[in-house]
């Protein structure tokens, strides 16, 4: 056992999560990055916006390392977390990013709104739920908390719009309704390949069975065509230890002398296990004797054994023979009757374990009747329903045990029977390793029997632990979760405890996480109580753009006319008022006259005419007028005002001057923002505002370009876009005087 010096994770409030580092540091190797990151998460989470993060590290969970899940999150709050993991890089960043995601599922409450949509009657898709959460979440971390992304495909957006054509609004879209627009095309969901792969990178989903063509290649065969028998027990052995975690494939050491037949076998099979690990190939969980031969005769190593044969950790209790003890796969177990037999006493064994496991379980249940009854209090009381709860569970999977071994045992017996009929049926056909198919058939009946015995084992060992295993089964349902986990069991008074604190937390949160978001926050928590009906959350628009837009040009004119007003050049007046006249000697009094230039009112409207903008171009072209009328019928008459002129150019993959007055329509393509900036600079005037209008999305732009951009133009930017661009937004507040940014509708509306 370890012990964890970390001064954060020893403190009081996360003693869970140290609880959970030293549970499981026994068979994890990589507790040291678990502190670390731990370590990295926290400190990254003391700003003021990021508090909920902090506070949510309580709840933090770690898997067994062979867990296919990366993270995943439960309804009783827990937070799942597999770090490090061989499809994330071993950087902490990365599990700051994973570690807020899982925390803005409890947050926005992705539970309520499954519940929401299986109560209003739409169909209820698990996995399309995932996809549709995921990307609010991924989103919100990448674009407006910044929030360093993991090397790896992830739901996104654009991802979302490549494979289905479903937009996701960010200004109005929620969980729900993505989620509704996603099941609407569920067949282009479920078809594509890009979102599924995504998916299973987040650990949202229980990887497929591999595919024996993605099994890395085996070694070319030697001169002659055959390996010698030490090189095959190489093999054999190699295989076992890494699957007895005898060996781990990353840490190994070759084998030496090299050019020996055995050590060469040895070294070759760890070789290929690491680059099937690499590649995201899963083990099995417990040994399985090297699977079988190849058309080489070396044995393969056995990753196409299917998932749900693979034992998976708590999927009933605390799950049979958790860390690899015990009895091998099914599939190891030969098809025959020496097979079935050995099937069936492991299901009687089985059985005999549940039977003592149910009888302690009803052992507990009377310890707590006498507590209950001495000492009459309520808490004794619900102790012992509980108790006797779990003492029923127990004997009900002892029963079904003994059943299964019964079963077995009669399966075994028509083995027998049809392995000595030795093929004198001649229907009942043999196979090509001489077994007839009775055999097979009863062989295969008494495997699976002895498996309900040992599922049914597990829950009655659960339950002699005083553990409710339908707590156990509920956790498989939780958002995001995969199979083949191990994690600490808690009590049912724990669970309790965990679920009050986080949910006082997750109150206290849910409509304080800072920043333009805010509202939409608050609207993905409570989505789950939107209406059937209400796909689109209702956030108010706020100021129309072109509103906003007047007012910040109202606003700057005013000053620069009441700043021309206010100018005067020195002057002096020779004689003192009211003598009329200087005496010798006296000094000249200094004076002051109006200034005799005048200003213009000048200014350039950049219209994005590219086709996406399509009908919208009426409403901006309209805007622009209008706004020019007004500021002419304003400024025109002022004595100190010399004219007012405005110019328009509309620009797609070039820009060109429109005649004052006229309309255009929509036409190609949007140049890059560098080369519209250089199309502004490129002016023969000089503007006093310039004021770019554009649905582009403009992904790429170099933050020192605008601002030496902003530098060199005399006078002030508005930059309107229908598309939020964070990076201009950022800009804006680096330049509050200089340029100005403004978020439209997105048909660009105007009043």
């Amino acid at each position: 056992m370890i012990e964890i010096k970390s001064t954060i994770l020893n403190s009081k409030s996360l003693r869970h999560v140290k609880d959970s580092l030293i549970e499981i540091s026994e068979i994890d190797h990589e507790e040291t990055f678990r502190v670390k990151a731990l370590e990295y998460i926290n400190f990254s989470s003391l700003e003021q916006d990021d508090r909920y993060f902090y506070d949510m590290m309580e709840f933090v969970r770690f898997l067994d390392p062979s867990s296919d899940a990366i993270a995943y999150t439960t309804p009783e709050h827990l937070i799942y977390l597999n770090a490090p993991n061989n499809k994330i890089d071993k950087n902490v960043r990365y599990w700051e990013f994973i570690f807020d995601h899982e925390c803005l599922h409890q947050l926005w409450d992705t539970f309520g709104v499954e519940k929401k949509i299986k109560e209003s009657g739409a169909v209820f898709d698990h996995y399309i739920l995932n996809v549709a959460s995921d990307c609010v979440i991924n989103d919100y971390l990448a674009n407006i908390r910044k929030k360093a992304l993991p090397n790896g495909g992830l739901i996104t957006p654009d991802l979302i719009y490549k494979e289905t054509g479903v937009v996701y609004d960010r200004k109005k879209d929620t969980q729900f309704s993505l989620y509704m627009k996603l099941i609407a095309q569920k067949d282009k969901v479920d078809k594509s390949n890009a979102l599924k792969k995504a998916e299973e990178f987040e650990g949202k989903l229980t990887p497929k069975s591999v595919q024996k063509q993605q099994v890395p290649p085996g070694p070319p065969p030697p001169p002659g065509g055959k390996f010698s028998d030490e090189y095959i027990q190489g093999r054999i052995d190699g295989i076992q230890d890494v699957l007895d975690k005898k060996v781990d494939p990353h840490k190994f050491t070759p084998k030496t002398p090299e050019d020996d037949d055995y050590n060469k076998g040895y070294n070759d099979v760890i070789a290929e296990i690491k680059e099937g690990l690499d590649k995201g190939i899963t083990l099995p969980d417990s040994p399985s004797g090297g699977g079988g031969g190849d058309d080489n005769g070396l044995p393969q190593v056995p990753w196409d054994i299917p998932q749900d044969q693979k034992q998976s950790g708590q999927s009933d209790g605390e799950g049979a023979q958790q860390n690899g003890e015990g009895a091998q796969q099914n599939d190891s177990i030969p098809n025959n009757a020496e097979g079935a037999q050995d099937a069936a006493d492991q299901a009687k064994d089985a059985a005999d374990k549940a039977q003592d496991a149910a009888d302690k379980a009803q052992e507990n249940a009377e310890k707590a009747e006498k507590q209950a009854k001495s000492s009459g209090k309520q808490e004794d009381k619900e102790t012992l329903e509980k108790a006797k709860k779990i003492a029923d569970q127990a004997k009900k999977a002892a029963k079904e045990a003994k059943e299964a071994a019964d079963k077995a045992q009669k399966a075994a017996d028509k083995a027998k029977d049809a392995a000595g009929n030795d093929g004198k049926d001649k229907k009942d056909a043999k196979g090509k390793d001489g077994t007839s198919s009775k055999e097979s058939d009863a062989a295969k009946e008494a495997k699976d029997q002895m498996q309900k015995a040992k599922d049914a084992q597990a829950t009655a060992e659960a339950c002699s632990k005083g553990q409710d295993p339908s707590n156990q089964k509920n956790n498989n349902s939780s958002q995001g979760a995969g199979k083949g986990h191990i994690a600490p069991t808690l009590s049912d008074a724990d669970l309790e405890e965990i679920r009050a604190k986080a949910a006082k937390i997750i109150e206290k949160y849910k409509n304080k996480i800072s920043g333009e978001f805010g509202k939409f926050i608050s609207k993905c928590r409570s989505s789950f109580t939107m209406k059937k009906e209400g796909l689109v959350a209702q956030i108010s628009k706020g100021t129309m753009w072109n509103k906003q837009m007047n007012s910040i040009l109202l606003g700057y004119i005013k000053q620069k006319v009441l700043m021309k007003k206010r100018q005067y050049e020195p002057s002096f007046k020779r004689v003192k008022r009211g003598t009329g006249f200087v005496n010798y000697g006296d000094p000249l009094r200094k004076g002051k006259i109006r200034k005799d230039d005048k200003l213009l009112i000048n200014g350039a409207f950049y219209a994005d005419r590219s086709g996406s903008m399509g009908g919208t171009i009426k409403n901006v072209v309209k805007a622009i007028y209008a706004i020019s009328e007004s500021l002419k019928k304003l400024f025109g008459g002022e004595r100190v005002v010399e004219d007012t002129v405005f110019k328009l150019y509309a620009f797609d993959d070039y820009m060109k001057e429109i005649p004052w007055g006229k309309s255009f329509t929509d036409g190609g393509g949007t140049m890059p923002f560098d080369e519209l900036l250089g199309k502004i600079m490129d002016q023969d005037e000089q503007y006093l505002f310039n004021i770019v209008i554009t649905d582009a999305e403009f992904p790429s732009i170099n933050r020192a370009k605008v601002n030496q951009f902003l530098k060199d133009i005399p006078g002030i930017v508005i930059f309107i876009t229908n598309h939020d661009n964070d990076i201009m937004k950022e800009i804006s507040k680096d330049h509050p005087t200089k340029l100005f940014y403004i978020l439209a509708d997105s048909n660009f509306e105007i009043e």
